[in-house]
């Protein structure tokens, strides 16, 4: 009877096949959490940069100091007050001529500092120092002596008007520049406009006071034609003539 061979036993894995295979995994199992750890620290930085969290919103959307936009001004404080700084900055930028007590130029700067400053919302100590600012000669010397309080502002300003701006004052000067300018010689052009000029200013001045009286006297209206030259004298008669005119009119003479 035969012998049958043996089955042969399943060789066991050795230690050191056992210690590699182990290695693997563990390797293995470390890559795949440090991609997980990864990927979840890009998710969470997308997140953030495009949206941040609800609790920093605030720091992040609003500036440190508050910022005024029109509508908050508007809505805040009354466009129409200015404050005095404010005021003073905008005064210091205009240009008025100084009065040196000619009630000539009376009407014009009486005209600019009226509006610019006496009706400006500032305090009268400004006021009053503006005024001393813009006077010299005979004009300062009156108010000299009243100083620099806003107490004295309206008795310095009556005390110019008293001295050099009273009606009669001016319309004085305005008639005798009127009286006193030269004859015009023939073919002066310079000369007819410089009196044109002066015409028409008497005009403006008489008419700024009232004084009618002076707008139609035949005096005032000869000594102005006396200073013409003889062809434009020829040609106000056959003018006046012609519109009929039946008493003394120094404003149709003006234009």
């Amino acid at each position: 009877m035969s012998s049958q061979p043996e089955a042969k036993k399943p060789s066991q894995p050795s230690k050191k096949m056992e210690d590699q295979a182990h290695h693997r995994a563990e390797k293995s199992t470390n890559r795949r959490t440090n991609e997980a750890t990864q990927k979840s620290i890009r998710d969470t930085s997308r997140h953030i940069s495009k949206k941040p969290p609800r609790d920093f919103k605030h720091f992040i959307d609003q500036p440190t100091l508050p910022t005024f936009t029109p509508e908050r001004v508007a809505t805040n404080a009354p466009i129409n007050v200015l404050s005095p700084q404010t005021s003073m900055i905008k005064l210091l930028k205009l240009k008025i001529p100084e009065f040196a007590g000619d009630p000539l130029h009376w009407p014009e700067g009486s005209s600019l500092f009226l509006p610019t400053f006496d009706s400006a919302p500032i305090a009268d100590s400004l006021k009053m120092n503006h005024l001393k600012t813009l006077v010299r000669g005979k004009a300062k010397s009156v108010i000299a002596v009243m100083g620099y309080s806003g107490e004295r502002y309206l008795s310095a300003w009556n005390a110019l008007v008293r001295n050099f701006g009273r009606p009669q004052l001016v319309v004085n000067a305005q008639l005798k520049q009127l009286h006193t300018f030269p004859f015009i010689k023939p073919y002066d052009s310079a000369a007819i406009i410089k009196f044109a000029q002066l015409v028409s200013s008497c005009v403006n001045v008489l008419h700024q006071f009232d004084c009618q009286g002076d707008l139609q006297s035949e005096s005032v209206l000869n000594s102005a034609v006396r200073k013409l030259p003889p062809e434009l004298k020829t040609k106000w008669l056959f003018y006046s003539k012609a519109q009929q005119l039946g008493q003394a009119d120094f404003v149709v003479f003006a234009t």
